[in-house]
Parts: structure tokens; C-alpha cells; sequence
């Protein structure tokens, strides 16, 4: 997946790999800052300093009952910022690690209505040079998804079955902060498992609120996924709220 920003661009590769009923995942993050000018006190200019972030996540998951599933995730973390100029020989990095916990009931014997819960940033956080180490934002994280019209009447009733609706619900709490609090609707109308038609709205206290649109094709394998956010952000014309994100399924 790759994501254009207000100022900064991520890239995300990963994969998943089913094992009878066990499924492990490993997933790179690379989010890349832009740029940010160093001055000394004179306010001369002495380059530019490179932030940037890095993630590696290591993740299974695996059934322990026919309606609830149970996940773990590790987290190796690097924060990092360079200058190539005058800055001296910057070249600043700190690690950390973190892990998440997660579950997903099946709540209906149709698997139409699911339910999840995670639990996000547990752990040590990350170390700044001799330095106490700085706690990651610990979160929880409730989720629902409602599957339309399987959830009241037969799965063909729309269509023949061809024609679909999906229904999702977020809404996440930084344990930390009372007053950090997003909640966020989404909806997907699908036509034969083949083209997918979404919108939804996200509300986040971090200026990211706004509605959103996406489109998705899914075609032999292969998963294609395009979507716009009309967030805060969506205004600065260098720096729009897209992302395209690319998969294929062996």
C-alpha cells in the first residue's frame, strides 16, 4: 500500500500465511516526514533534517472456539532523523517495541454479525539514548460489522445474493487521554464479489474528520483498493488524502 499525505507519505508492505487453521503475518511500515529546516541561534540555515519511521510487525492468529478468534501482534519500532548539510553529524535513532492483543466473536450463526475488540501500543515504548524509555499511546479498540441482508433474511434476497451490503463500526479510546476519542462509519455495497462501492465518515480530536469515498475491484487473486479522505487535510493541494493499496491472494 502506498499513501500521499499533508507532508509525509507512507509505504506498507505484508503478507499472510495460512498454516491449517494458524495464520502468521509479518508486515513492514515505512512512514517518510518530509522534511524540516535546522537553524542554529543565529537563525542561520544549516540544513535539512530527514525524520522518518519504521515498523515491523510479526502477527498470528488462530480460532480457539467455531466463534471466537484470538490474535497477538509484535511491534520493533525505529524513529530516526538525519542531515546531510551543516547539522554536524546528525544521524539520531532510537528503537522500541510494543504488542497488541486482539479477538473477534462470530455472534451470529450465519456469520452475519461479528464483533471485535483490540487492545494496541502495550509494552515498554521507545527509548531515547540513555533515557528513560517514552510509553507508546496505549489504546482500546471496539469494532462491529453487521453483513446486509444475511443478517435478517437470506443471503439471496438481494439480486439473487449478487448484490451486497457490509455495515462497520470503530470506535477507539486512548487509555492516557479522556478527551482522545474517534469513532468511525463505514459502508460498502458490493456487486458479485467483484466491485465494491464505499463511504463512510471518520471522527478523530487529530483533525483527521471528514467524510470518505473508496472503490475496489476484485478480479482472479487480485485486490485493488483506491480511496479519498475529505479530511482537514484534503484542502492542501500538495499533500491530498489518497491512497491505492494493491494485494493478490496465492
Amino acid at each position: 500500500m502506498g499513501g500521499e499525505d499533508f507532508a509525509a507519505s507512507s509505504r506498507v508492505l505484508g503478507g499472510v500465511l495460512a498454516l491449517g487453521s494458524f495464520r502468521t503475518g509479518l508486515t513492514v511500515l515505512h512512514y517518510d516526514l518530509g522534511t524540516v529546516e535546522a537553524r542554529d541561534g543565529a537563525n542561520n540555515s544549516l540544513g535539512e533534517i530527514e525524520p522518518a519511521q519504521t515498523a515491523f510487525v510479526l502477527s498470528a492468529a488462530f480460532p480457539v472456539l467455531d466463534w471466537l478468534d484470538l490474535g497477538a501482534s509484535a511491534k520493533l519500532l525505529r524513529l530516526s532523523a538525519s542531515c546531510s548539510l551543516g547539522c554536524g553529524a546528525l544521524d539520531e535513532t532510537s528503537t522500541g517495541s510494543a504488542f497488541d492483543l486482539g479477538a473477534v466473536a462470530t455472534l451470529t450463526a450465519n456469520r452475519a454479525l461479528r464483533g471485535g475488540l483490540l487492545l494496541r501500543n502495550l509494552g515498554a515504548g521507545i527509548g531515547y539514548a540513555d533515557g528513560p524509555s517514552d510509553p507508546l499511546p496505549s489504546r482500546i479498540r471496539l469494532g462491529m460489522e453487521a453483513d446486509l441482508p444475511a443478517l435478517f433474511r437470506s443471503p439471496d434476497a438481494w439480486l439473487d445474493g449478487d448484490l451486497g451490503l457490509l455495515l462497520r463500526l470503530d470506535l477507539q479510546q486512548t487509555l492516557s487521554e479522556f478527551d482522545d476519542f474517534d469513532a468511525h462509519f463505514g459502508a460498502e455495497l458490493r456487486w458479485r464479489e467483484l466491485l465494491l462501492i464505499r463511504g463512510g465518515y471518520a471522527g478523530s480530536n487529530e483533525g483527521r474528520s471528514g467524510p470518505t469515498i473508496g472503490l475496489g475491484l476484485r478480479y482472479a487473486g487480485l485486490v485493488l483498493d483506491l480511496g479519498y479522505a475529505f479530511n482537514d487535510f484534503a484542502r492542501f493541494a500538495s499533500g491530498t488524502p489518497l491512497q491505492l493499496s494493491v494485494g493478490y491472494g496465492f
